[in-house]
């Protein structure tokens, strides 16, 4: 993962840089223009002194004075930059050499200097100079001059360290000043865009950046501008066009929910009716016995009596599975009224949920699992009863295709406890769990693990949609292999 750098952290290195870039260029032309003087000033000293001892010496050599040519010698070393000078006669055979030695001059015995230990001043001297000796406009000898500008090297140096710490203060202004103009001309602007662009990365699409300057920035303000105003208007659309899908979708599932309902009605009121046809057949069957043995005079009174009986059994039976037909139907016909018309009205919870499982009973039947409901017979609220069914219709449903096995026995209870301003359900499945990265993204919609097998991804966003429609929410706790708990709070006035 690349770390980030800050704006400032930026604008920091390019100041040090600059300081760096400013004292390294001062010293490097001083260094430059200062080495090339110094240069010039020992040819020229050591060329003048050359130039002194070639007239000075002239006599002394001509003489074969070695002692007065030693002091006339040692009177020019006196100058620090003047390391050694060597005299030679017109046979170039060393006369006097001297050096400067512990910084004073110093005759050497001229037997006692070779040619190596001559060398070795000439070899390490920064200037060598040689000069022929005249004396009436004939060569009597020579004198060469070594220079190694010792003086000139300290004040070099000193110069040089001068200059060096002028070239750190003039390097650390310049860093300052390029650090606050860059600053404010650019760094702050950058730092406030950020922030503002953070905040449009929150969906603040309402957010616009003040154009206060034409330049580089400003176009880049306007710019983003431009594509806060396109992405605003993108999102007003997108969120539209998402609603009206999503509506869409919900209303589809209603009217799945309602075939489901008529399928329910069809297989519960089934078996009721079909004892009915049963039942009503055998009665007609008895009646049908009884007039023809009476047209024949066959019938007598016993089982006269006993036919009427079976009849009258048969009606019994007739009558109470028709009204538990009726009561199924009138029990499927207000769910489908809930439905379909959105309308608060007070609800008898445990009674309604009870109704809400018996349409459900049909899907129920075909697995091994056992539903309970722990709620007070007489806790009533004021709601949606459409939205109470399709929240625990899709929870079950949702239980039945994620929580369990083919073949395995769970257990669901729902239970229902009055809060302040409304009631809370507790729904809970002991089935396999939920995995964390699933857990998070449940009521999302459109997202779902069993796509391949017909899941849409929109029975617990719908949960969420209708709990927060009734003024709660919904939480959901789970883990692998442990219960999965929903909790529901519901806002309505309550009573007993």
């Amino acid at each position: 993962m690349r770390k980030r750098r800050s704006i400032r952290t930026t604008i920091i290195l390019i100041a040090a840089l600059a300081v760096v870039l400013v004292a390294g260029s001062i010293i490097f032309v001083f260094s430059l223009i200062y080495s090339i003087s110094f240069v010039i000033a020992v040819e020229s000293k050591a060329e003048n002194v050359a130039e002194r001892l070639a007239v000075s010496l002239s006599v002394p050599v001509w003489n074969f004075s070695t002692e007065g040519s030693g002091r006339i010698i040692a009177s020019e070393l006196s100058d620090a930059d003047i390391e050694s000078i060597v005299l030679r006669n017109e046979r170039n055979a060393t006369i006097v050499a001297m050096a400067r030695a512990g910084g004073k001059a110093s005759v050497l015995d001229p037997h006692s200097i070779d040619d190596i230990q001559v060398s070795q001043f000439e070899e390490h001297s920064l200037r060598r100079v040689t000069k022929s000796i005249l004396y009436s406009g004939k060569i009597i000898g020579s004198v060469e001059v070594l220079a190694g500008g010792a003086v000139q090297r300290q004040v070099f140096h000193a110069r040089l360290l001068d200059e060096t710490m002028l070239a750190c203060i003039v390097g650390a202004i310049v860093a300052f000043v390029l650090f606050f103009v860059v600053d404010r001309i650019v760094s702050r602007r950058l730092l406030f865009l950020r922030r503002q662009v953070g905040r449009f990365a929150a969906s603040d699409f309402t957010l616009r950046l003040k154009e206060d300057r034409m330049d580089e920035i400003g176009e880049l303000t306007n710019s983003f501008n431009l594509m806060a105003d396109t992405i605003q208007r993108n999102a007003e659309d997108l969120q539209g066009l998402v609603k009206e899908r999503t509506n869409q979708l919900i209303e589809s599932e209603k009217l799945a929910l309602l075939g489901s309902l008529v399928a329910g009605v069809a297989h519960e009121v089934n078996t009721p009716l079909g004892v009915s046809i049963t039942a009503g057949s055998h009665a007609s069957g008895m009646l049908e016995h009884i007039r023809k043995n009476y047209a024949t005079g066959d019938l007598d009174e016993e089982e006269f009596a006993n036919c009427l009986d079976d009849a009258m059994e048969s009606l019994k039976i007739i009558g109470m599975n028709l009204e538990r037909a009726a009561g199924f139907i009138q029990t499927f016909k207000q769910l489908a009224a809930d439905q379909a018309v959105e309308e608060r009205r007070p609800l008898r919870l445990k009674s309604y949920i009870e109704e809400v499982l018996l349409s459900l009973r049909p899907k129920l039947k075909r697995t091994g699992h056992q539903v309970t409901i722990d709620c007070d017979e007489n806790l009533t609220i004021v709601c949606l009863p459409g939205a109470i069914y399709q929240m625990i219709t899709n929870l079950v449903i949702n239980s039945l295709m994620h929580a369990y096995e083919i073949g395995a026995c769970g257990h669901i209870s729902i239970s229902a406890q009055e809060i302040l301003g409304g009631v809370e359900l507790q729904y809970r499945d002991d089935g396999k769990g939920i995995a964390p990265e699933v857990l998070t993204r449940i009521f999302e919609p459109f997202f779902t693990t069993k796509r391949t097998e017909g899941g849409t991804g929109l029975g617990l966003y719908i949960v969420k949609t209708l709990a927060v429609k009734l003024g709660g929410d919904v939480t959901c706790t789970s883990s692998l292999d442990e219960e999965t708990i929903f909790k529901i709070v519901i806002m309505g006035e309550t009573s007993r």
